[in-house]
């Protein structure tokens, strides 16, 4: 109808372009940096993951308000990474 708003609402806008760029971003991090990875590598990323864990069961409550870096600390202590290798394996993409 002449004369009837017919705009989306900014807020719908906003969800489809950040859907949208999730999903874009999933599909070329999976493609780029995922794709054909070694053994080793997983098995690493795991053992992370693991004492990450263990970590978060040894602090008991106070893991929510411990700092990130402290924590990267401590896996760097066991594994020898650097923090920003454990950075990239807790990246919010796997």
């Amino acid at each position: 109808m002449p004369g009837e708003n017919t705009s989306v609402p900014w807020y719908a806008v906003l969800f489809y372009v950040y859907w949208q760029y999730k999903v874009i971003n999933k599909i070329c991090y999976d493609k780029i940096f995922r794709k054909n990875r070694r053994e080793s590598t997983i098995l690493r990323d795991n053992k992370v993951h693991e004492i990450h864990a263990e970590l978060r069961a040894e602090l008991g409550v106070l893991a929510d308000v411990v700092s990130r870096q402290y924590i990267y600390e401590r896996i760097k202590m066991r594994t020898g990474l650097c923090t920003k290798t454990i950075a990239f394996i807790f990246k919010p993409h796997h």
